[in-house]
């Protein structure tokens, strides 16, 4: 917190440490405040949960979209990414839209491990 510190050394270091990271980092209001709370910490891994809860939304509208080719909407082809399946010839696997999945799950993971250690 910096409680006991001058407050012209709290300010050297938030200048030195802005200088060496090359960030525009500005020191806290409430230095108390800042050690203590997490919460700006759980705010932005909430809206990254958000933004890849939408991608996992659009990852699955796309695979059901390319089901196919004999069962399935069949309504778009995805880009073949790797060998499909050789019982099913034709067959394209989803494979993008279940890489956005893995990805969707790890960052929904992360936020709620965030949320516990807040």
């Amino acid at each position: 917190t910096g409680l006991n510190a001058d407050p012209e050394y709290i300010e050297a270091v938030v200048k030195h440490l802005a200088t060496i990271s090359e960030l525009p980092l500005v020191g806290a209001e409430d230095l108390v405040d800042a050690t203590q709370n997490t919460d700006a910490y759980t705010e932005v891994s909430a809206a990254l949960k958000v933004c890849m809860m939408n991608m996992s939304k659009i990852a699955n509208d796309l695979r059901l979209m390319a089901s196919g080719p004999r069962v399935g909407l069949a309504e778009i082809m995805l880009p073949a990414r790797q060998p499909g399946s050789s019982i099913m010839p034709g067959k394209v696997n989803p494979v993008m839209p279940e890489v956005i999945n893995q990805i969707a799950f790890q960052v929904i993971g992360n936020d709620h491990t965030i949320c516990l250690a807040s």
